[in-house]
């Protein structure tokens, strides 16, 4: 498996090994080139700030801006397309106006769960709670796509699978589990939401540290649309090393 010191350094190796992939598919009839099971670590995932995520200040700057406003959705709780960050959104809506993948929602909001005092709490508590009662536990894991999220003609089928957060040498651990993500408009945002949730879960772990994320991808893809500003965004790259 890939190992990168920082997302940046990982992002631009995935963006080649997509380019350089023969393999394409189409579904929903949308070129697509593909990688199935592809997986890498980042050593130090604190370590991206601002445009060294994508190497690319343009690039870097819409990535910002749309993060800030999907953040604060997230921790809205929303799931009404009215309040979600982008347009597209709203057709990814159902006939009630709802979307389902706000990864807020289903870690910080929805109370489905119990502590030990029978309580109701939220999925990144049970984690917290969980590793702190015992650091050596397997089972600190959060759910995305459930069951119930997948229902025929549903337009927003959670694309994160799980995610597993264990304690090993004093270091905070996170595995993320994709079924798919879009190297483009996926990617970059996903990988944000997922760093800003190992630090919640590290916050409230005393004494613990942030260790590595382990990041896999049953379909990692590249939309035929996005094929020239990959390759722009490589090039500049390129000029700059």
């Amino acid at each position: 498996m890939n190992s990168f010191y920082s997302f940046h350094n990982a992002y631009l190796r995935i963006l080649r090994d997509l380019l350089e992939c023969e393999t394409e598919i189409a579904p929903r009839g949308i070129k697509t080139k593909e990688i199935l099971n592809y997986s890498f670590i980042v050593e130090n995932p604190s370590t991206d700030i601002k445009w060294e995520i994508t190497g690319s200040p343009e690039r870097q700057e819409v990535v910002e801006k749309y993060w800030a406003k999907e953040l604060a959705w997230y921790l809205s709780g929303s799931l009404d397309a009215a309040d979600t960050p982008a347009k597209f959104w709203k057709t990814l809506a159902d006939d009630n106006g709802l979307v389902t993948s706000n990864y807020g929602f289903m870690t910080l909001n929805e109370e489905k769960y119990e502590n030990f005092e029978g309580e109701s709490i939220t999925a990144a508590a049970r984690v917290i709670a969980l590793l702190t009662e015992d650091p050596d536990s397997r089972q600190g894991l959060i759910h995305y796509g459930e069951s119930r999220h997948f229902w025929h003609g549903n337009k927003d089928t959670p694309c994160c699978i799980n995610n597993q957060f264990l304690i090993r040498d004093n270091k905070l651990q996170m595995i993320v589990n994709m079924r798919s993500n879009d190297v483009w408009f996926g990617l970059t945002y996903d990988w944000k939401w997922f760093s800003y949730l190992q630090n919640v879960i590290c916050s409230g772990l005393a004494g613990v540290e942030l260790g590595k994320i382990h990041y896999n991808v049953a379909s990692m893809h590249m939309y035929e649309k996005d094929y020239t500003a990959v390759k722009k965004m490589l090039e500049w790259d390129d000029l700059g090393k």
